[in-house]
């Protein structure tokens, strides 16, 4: 996780075809693990990725590197690193 011009960039573990949504920050590693329903096929579970975490930061967000990758980093455009610490910490799921 580091502070840009532009905002933050997040490193992610994505799991797809998940049961349910779910996020988990991972503080030692600072990673986010997020789980999707949607299956890794034709970028549905990138899609999906970016709808949770637009919604969770209420920020734009787009992906930086590790497209066709469980290991993404995503940039979290106009938020500071405080802000998004603070989410981490109190998010656990998104429906």
């Amino acid at each position: 996780m580091k502070e840009t011009g532009e905002g933050v960039t997040l490193n992610l573990e994505v799991k797809p075809s998940s049961k349910e949504r779910k996020l988990e920050f991972d503080e030692l590693k600072k990673v986010l693990k997020v789980s999707v329903k949607s299956p890794p096929i034709k970028g549905k579970a990138n899609r999906e990725l970016l709808e949770v975490l637009r919604k969770t930061f209420k920020r734009d967000v787009e992906i930086l590197r590790g497209e066709r990758s469980t290991k993404k980093v995503v940039l979290i455009r106009g938020a500071k690193m405080e802000e998004v610490l603070s989410i981490l910490k109190s998010t656990k799921s998104v429906k």
